[in-house]
């Protein structure tokens, strides 16, 4: 059963990690200010009149009055803090997984369009969602500065049958190997939890495993079942 504390309501699926999170503009401002330090005010001010939005986060323990964990990654320009915080259900206008990655292209940097357009066209046959996260969404969405030389990349992949996994990470690996760029991300499991990719491809016998709400190390062989039933 979902937390409650990250349901949005009863007709609502419930939120999951990366989830871009739009805030009502006549409800976060009452919201907020008596919960932010000071000097945090006019940066998340600024952001969320800019009509940019929040991202679902984990929380260790469910929040009083059923508030959902959001943060915001202000950019370098912004000061590039990290900022966390809680908001009412009532707050929350609208939800969205994050993109996906043939919906940005038109909007990364010039010098990630080629190495991008490649990997897109690859993964293209294969039935697997790969959606963007992390700093390239964020410099994507807002037009603001987040990546440098060396910023990886982080894709979240929704894969419709396991036995579509293990060609999209022989291509993660050898788009890694001819492009210089390291990618991260996870896996999206059937229950809404997530496994990163690196771990799935790897040989432990356990792999940590993330909601919303838990961190867990779950044995190797758990997780592949539970890819093995993305299809009931």
């Amino acid at each position: 059963m979902p937390n409650p504390a990250h349901a949005l309501s009863e007709d609502r699926a419930p939120l999951l990690r990366h989830d871009l999170v739009w805030l009502d503009p006549t409800r976060w401002e009452a919201n907020l200010r008596t919960r932010l330090a000071p000097e945090l005010y006019p940066a998340v001010r600024s952001w969320l009149a800019a009509g940019f939005p929040v991202v679902a986060r984990r929380c260790d323990k469910p929040e009083p009055d059923n508030r959902i964990a959001v943060g915001i990654p202000l950019s370098p320009r912004r000061g590039g803090q990290r900022v966390a915080l809680c908001v009412a259900p009532a707050a929350v206008r609208s939800v969205q997984r994050p993109p996906l990655l043939n919906t940005i292209l038109h909007a990364v940097p010039p010098d990630w369009k080629l190495p991008l357009n490649n990997f897109a066209t690859a993964v293209r046959p294969h039935d697997v969602g790969v959606r963007v996260y992390g700093s390239l969404m964020w410099q994507c969405l807002t037009r603001e500065p987040y990546l440098h030389a060396a910023s990886d990349i982080d894709l979240l992949l929704e894969a419709n049958s396991a036995s579509a996994l293990p060609p999209i990470m022989y291509l993660l690996q050898r788009w890694e190997q001819d492009h210089g760029i390291r990618v991260d991300g996870e896996v999206l499991l059937r229950d809404g939890r997530a496994v990163a990719w690196r771990e799935l491809a790897g040989t432990q016998a356990r792999v940590l495993v993330k909601s919303l709400s838990t961190v867990e190390l779950i044995p190797r062989k758990t997780v592949l079942r539970l890819l093995h039933r993305l299809h009931p």
